[in-house]
C-alpha cells in the first residue's frame, strides 16, 4: 500500500485544528462501532473533512510513522558511515574512506552487478 503525503497533509489542514472537531449540534457525520452486539457512537463531526480525517488517520499515521522510521534508520546509518569515512580520511587512508562512503551511498544490492568483479 502507498499513500500520497500531499493528499494526507491537505486532509490534515482541512480538518478542525482542535478537539472541537467532535463537538457541536450541527452533525454532518457520525461514526459508530459495534460493541457487544450494539452500535456505539464513537464520533460526531461538524464537518465532512473532520470525519474523513478521523477515518483516514487510522491508516495514514502508522504508514507515515513507518516511512519516517525507515528514513531515520537510513540517515543514521549514512551519518555513521560519513563519520567513519572522515576518520579514515583524517588518518590519510583515502582509499578506505572513499570505499566507506561509496558503500554507504550505494549499498551493494543497489549497485549494478556488472561492475562487480567476477571469478573466471
Amino acid at each position: 500500500m502507498s499513500r500520497d503525503w500531499q493528499k494526507d497533509m491537505s486532509m490534515c489542514k482541512e480538518a478542525t485544528e482542535s478537539p472541537d472537531m467532535c463537538i457541536g449540534d450541527t452533525e454532518v457525520f457520525s461514526e459508530y462501532v459495534e460493541v457487544g452486539g450494539e452500535q456505539v457512537l464513537i464520533g460526531r463531526f461538524n464537518k465532512t473533512e473532520d470525519a474523513l480525517f478521523f477515518c483516514e488517520a487510522h491508516e495514514a499515521l502508522p504508514y507515515w510513522l513507518q516511512k519516517y522510521a525507515a528514513e531515520k534508520a537510513r540517515a543514521d546509518k549514512l551519518s555513521e558511515a560519513i563519520n567513519k569515512a572522515i576518520s579514515r580520511l583524517r588518518q590519510g587512508d583515502l582509499i578506505e574512506g572513499g570505499v566507506i562512503l561509496r558503500e554507504a551511498l550505494y549499498p551493494l544490492p543497489e549497485r549494478e552487478k556488472d561492475s562487480l568483479p567476477t571469478e573466471d
